[in-house]
Order: C-alpha cells, then structure tokens, then sequence
C-alpha cells in the first residue's frame, strides 16, 4: 500500500461542538427512562468522582444496544443528516477540506457509537474510520485516552496531522508531526505547558 499523509480528526468537541453520543441517545425514545438517570445530578457527580468507570457514558451505550443494529444505523444516518449540520465546527471543517485538497487520507477516531461514527464517515467522505462498538467489554479500549494504541489500524503513513479538543489525547498529539487543538479558555494555559505555541483555536471563537 502506498504511504500517504493521514490527516486524523476527533468528533466531539472537534469536527462537532457537542458530545455526539449523548445528543444521539436522547433523541431516541425507546432510550428516554435510561438518559434521564444518567443526567441526574447524583449520577453526574458519581461520573466526576469515578471517570475510569464511565458510568454516564455506559449507561448510554447500554440503552442504544438495546436498540436493533438496523434501526440503530438508519437512525444514525438520519442524525447526521438533520442534525449535526448545525453542530459543525466551521474552523475544524476548513481545516478537513484544506488537507484532502493537499492528498491527505482522512481519518475519523472518536469514542462516539461506531453507528454514528460510520454515517459521519460517509457524510465527509472520509478515506477511514474507528468508532466505539457495542460491546462492553471493550469499550475501554475506545476512550479518549487510548485513542494512540488504535492508530496501527491506519497505517502506513508519512506524516500525521492530528486534531483535536481533549486533554485525554495528547498522547496520541505527540505522535503527531503536525497538530491542531481546539480548547476552552480556562484550559488553555494547560494546552501551552504541553505544546507552546502550538495551532490553538479557543472554542467559540472561530
């Protein structure tokens, strides 16, 4: 296989300003009794005090596996239509467009449900993609935080340009031979120790 530039963005908070699998799940009303406990104020704070255990994000993931494969995926694809439009990140968008005009392969890799995740690769017309499956024994592996050790999946390539908005993925920024961060204004001083100046947009800015 010929070895070309990978351009690899993140979804939520990157490419679209909010968390793609909790705006999916509560437009679901088979998923309604399941999203309005994981919103509670104590499963909130349970989630912030024990975030290896992501219980938010499991409690979520369990109500859409209840839901058929093929009623999950139309869905999906239906959401990316309406929906995501209006969630877009202009900069992060410009930045995608500008790189695969250079002949860069595009790359999606979110912990997003692999259902929404695959209908915004086919939207965008991404060269690849790795969302999260159903399938919890495994979830883990498709957090923020372990976003690096899925790379070989998109090999071979050159250089990697790599963007994102969470703190979770500077492993897989240091990786990277070129980077694009987009952040709060309360965690741009952390972003600075870690890169200088480096490509940083403040969200809400563009």
């Amino acid at each position: 296989m010929k070895r070309r530039d990978l351009a690899v963005f993140d979804l939520c908070g990157t490419l679209y300003t909010g968390n793609l699998l909790f705006a999916f799940t509560r437009l679901q009303p088979e998923c309604e009794a399941a999203y309005q406990v994981a919103d509670t104020a104590t499963v909130k704070a349970l989630d912030a005090l024990l975030p290896r255990r992501q219980i938010r994000r499991r409690r979520y993931f369990k109500a859409l596996e209840a839901l058929p494969a093929s009623v999950r995926d139309d869905r999906a694809r239906r959401f990316v239509r309406d929906k995501l439009p209006e969630m877009r990140r202009r900069d992060a968008f410009e930045a995608l467009e500008s790189l695969r005009v250079e002949g860069w392969r595009i790359a999606l890799l979110s912990g997003a449900p692999d259902c929404v995740v695959r209908a915004v690769s086919d939207a965008v017309e991404a060269d690849a993609y790795i969302g999260a499956p159903f399938d919890f024994g495994r979830v883990w592996q498709y957090t923020n935080a372990a976003k690096d050790r899925l790379m070989p999946s998109f090999e071979p390539y050159e250089r990697l340009f790599v963007c994102t908005d969470n703190p979770n993925d500077v492993r897989l920024l240091r990786m990277a031979d070129e980077r694009l961060i987009f952040t709060s204004q309360d965690k741009l001083g952390w972003w600075l120790r870690q890169f200088g100046p480096a490509p940083i947009r403040l969200k809400g800015m563009e």
